[in-house]
């Protein structure tokens, strides 16, 4: 599932709602875009929570500013998370130079928090932390953490997703089918480069739906 995130971010749509994935780019962002505080409030917009209020900011202390914004998303995520709803934080474009280091921290806290590991008090099963070509140290309970290898999405890789995708709708398809519909998609393989893995999950998503 994580080999190819950006695909199944897309096809969200497809879990009847059992889980909403908010996904940040990095490498698009600039200037107060990549700092804490318009990551957080990013997050809720995306949440769908509009009655925040932020902590107030400790000029002097911006470590444990960092610890509170933490604990607050955790807190309001999880009293969003109706019907047992799991939310999934995908964080990419860590290559951006830009990205503050206060940022860089809040994001290791958020990891903290979802794996039930200090300095931040408590663990929140409601929602799940995805880092894509993330360098720094993750902090959390190494049993809860998985790490794999971002590999270019494959033809098995689609299969195996217009598969799961046709259980789900109830579709009993045959190999034949299943073969026709990747093959569909690699049919708009643009090619090697960043934007591939969002050109296939597009397609995937348009072909998905026609059945």
């Amino acid at each position: 599932m994580i080999s190819y995130i950006n695909l199944v971010h897309t096809n969200q749509a497809h879990t009847n709602n059992r889980f909403q994935s908010i996904y940040f780019d990095f490498s698009v962002l600039e200037g107060d875009r990549l700092g804490v505080k318009e990551l957080t409030c990013s997050i809720f917009r995306a949440a769908n929570i509009t009655d925040y209020i932020l902590p107030e900011l400790d000029a002097q202390q911006p470590a444990r500013w960092n610890i509170e914004l933490a604990k607050y998303i955790s807190e309001r995520l999880s009293d969003a998370a109706v019907n047992g709803k799991l939310w999934f934080l995908i964080f990419d474009g860590f290559n951006h130079d830009s990205v503050p280091t206060q940022t860089i921290e809040l994001i290791q806290l958020l990891s903290a928090v979802a794996t039930g590991d200090q300095p931040v008090s408590g663990y929140n099963d409601c929602f799940r932390i995805v880092l894509l070509g993330f360098d720094d140290p993750i902090n959390g309970s190494p049993q809860r953490i998985k790490k794999e290898p971002i590999e270019p999405i494959t033809k098995d890789d689609l299969i195996t997703y217009f598969r799961r995708y046709c259980e789900f709708k109830e579709i009993n398809p045959d190999s034949e089918m299943l073969t026709l519909l990747a093959d569909k998609v690699l049919e708009k393989d643009p090619g090697p480069g960043p934007g591939r893995q969002q050109e296939l999950a597009k397609w995937s998503l348009v072909i998905a739906e026609k059945l």
